[in-house]
């Protein structure tokens, strides 16, 4: 056993560079890392490029959000690699970016807290393929890079906080803020009970309180959160609006033993499926904190700056666990509680990683998390190989389809998964999707509402059928719909049957024609006659 620590002693980083490697190259065993938003992103920062290159058809539908907004540092890496890649591979890039962030950013941070990288801090691994990346949250998942950094680079310079360090703490803020607020508000939180916790802490030990270093330390912190914090306040009165129209509905009401003992965050498609999957990974964490505690009761106090950096990860757990305590179920989105968990999740790993067990302790630690993340990619990858296919599915059709288009989509499809799936079309050429819906709000591209085209559906008008799209007032030009694509048209036949959607069948059977299905015959084209 000996050996193995000295070997892997001496060649720590090495093994940390190929084993998160490997780990985010899986990426690209898929045609595309399947989510449920990952469509939307993909073509809205396909249209993000059109405006930008002066294309007069996507800058007739759409223009750019003047707003502060959050949500643009993840758009705006796919539509740069979206340049010089296919759409699919500009995802599948991003998310491999996205891992190897994770991983080297939490080792930057747990660097900063314990003054090492233990083996055990690979229990980052499970984490970072969750819930919220599933969804397709990728602006709110980079900036949860930022926030490892951000909390690493704070406990090196919170002691001395020069005009330098507070630059570059203000400059990551503001970062922050241009990528998702709820990281924002996370370190706003962390920052506050750090401060709380430094007052107490000097009570305990030196039975003071050093009020002059306490002011001018809030006052630091005030001036370089005052312009992020005042750009979130812009942004969060301008769609206030749009979230409480907002009606998706994510299962958030699990209990907190299910939270926990489910490990919530790493619930992906199906909760009780994977939750039970998850139970090993509950009960290996349990050991390690168990252990973790005993390590840090007997240890925890031989090293002054470790021992205050451990207690605060230890605090700042109990903290996410009382916040995921008093929140109830629906809130913000019905997503609040999944993202306290999995930032409970992320301090208690934290403060197990700060902790230093026995060598052997922790080489089995890395181990076991290591095999939990395999295990995961190996179950829930051919649920994941399968979606990536019916994306392959639909670029099939857009290659038959002409460039500067526009298309309705219409998604009979039942599977949530597959809610916003259509939006693949688009992604590659430049075409309007009349169903995007995440073309105002909070998003970085909108609908162009003065300039659109009055967009008609073989001639007539969106109120004669029984389908919503968007289309600009009859007073402005005039744009007939080129395509029509039906995903699951076997399910709206069946609403024909019953009597439904007869406008719609009646023009498109006489304005259109059928072109193709896809590869797997669950999507139709049709083209408009004449087109």
């Amino acid at each position: 056993m000996n050996r193995i620590l000295s070997f892997y002693n001496k060649y720590e980083l090495w093994i940390f560079v190929i084993i998160s490697l490997l780990c985010a190259s899986h990426v690209f065993t898929f045609y595309v890392f399947p989510t449920l938003d990952g469509p939307h992103h993909l073509y809205n920062a396909n249209m993000i490029l059109g405006i930008l290159e002066g294309n007069p058809l996507v800058q007739d539908y759409y223009k750019f959000n003047t707003l502060p907004i959050s949500n643009l540092i993840g758009h705006g890496s796919l539509a740069f690699f979206n340049l010089f890649l296919p759409s699919a591979m500009a995802l599948n890039l991003m998310i491999f970016l996205y891992m190897m962030g994770m991983a080297f950013s939490f080792r930057y941070m747990m660097i900063a807290i314990s003054g090492r990288f233990s083996p055990l801090n690979y229990s980052i691994f499970p984490f970072m393929l969750n819930g919220s990346l599933t969804l397709g949250l990728f602006n709110y998942c980079l900036s949860i890079i930022l926030l490892f950094i951000l909390i690493g680079y704070w406990i090196k310079v919170h002691k001395t906080l020069t005009t330098k360090q507070l630059l570059i703490a203000g400059l990551l803020l503001t970062l922050m803020v241009f990528s998702h607020l709820l990281s924002f508000v996370f370190f706003g939180l962390t920052i506050i009970v750090l401060l709380f916790y430094e007052m107490f802490y000097g009570i305990i030990k030196e039975k003071k309180i050093h009020y002059k270093s306490l002011l001018v330390k809030i006052l630091k912190i005030t001036l370089i959160t005052i312009p992020p914090a005042i750009l979130l306040v812009i942004y969060f009165m301008s769609i206030s609006d749009f979230l409480g129209k907002v009606t998706r509905v994510v299962n958030d009401d699990m209990s907190l033993f299910g939270n926990l003992y489910y490990i919530r965050p790493l619930v992906i498609y199906h909760g009780g499926h994977d939750g039970n999957a998850n139970i090993p990974l509950f009960f290996g964490l349990l050991a390690l904190t168990v252990l973790s505690g005993i390590f840090w009761y007997r240890n925890g106090k031989n090293d002054k700056k470790t021992a205050f950096n451990s207690s605060f990860m230890l605090t700042m757990t109990l903290f996410f666990l009382l916040l995921l305590i008093v929140v109830p179920p629906g809130f913000f989105l019905h997503t609040m509680r999944i993202r306290l968990s999995l930032f409970f999740f992320f301090f208690l790993i934290m403060w197990m990683g700060s902790i230093r067990l026995t060598g052997w302790i922790e080489l089995l630690g890395a181990l076991f998390f290591l095999f939990i993340f395999t295990e995961h990619q190996l179950r829930i990858g051919p649920v994941r190989s399968h979606h990536a296919i019916n994306a392959k599915d639909l670029h099939s059709l857009e290659k038959l389809m002409e460039p500067n288009s526009v298309f309705l989509p219409v998604n009979a499809g039942t599977f949530w998964g597959d809610e916003f799936i259509l939006n693949y079309i688009g992604s590659d050429k430049p075409m309007i999707n009349l169903k995007n819906p995440q073309a105002y709000g909070p998003f970085p591209v909108m609908w162009n509402y003065g300039k659109m085209p009055y967009t008609t559906f073989g001639g007539f008008d969106r109120s004669e059928i029984e389908i919503f799209y968007m289309s600009g007032p009859k007073t402005n030009k005039e744009r007939e719909i080129d395509y029509v694509i039906i995903h699951h048209p076997e399910n709206l036949e069946i609403k024909r049957a019953n009597g439904e959607f007869t406008n719609f069948y009646r023009i498109l059977d006489s304005k259109f024609e059928f072109v193709a299905k896809s590869p797997r015959e669950r999507t139709s084209l049709y083209k408009r006659i004449g087109k």
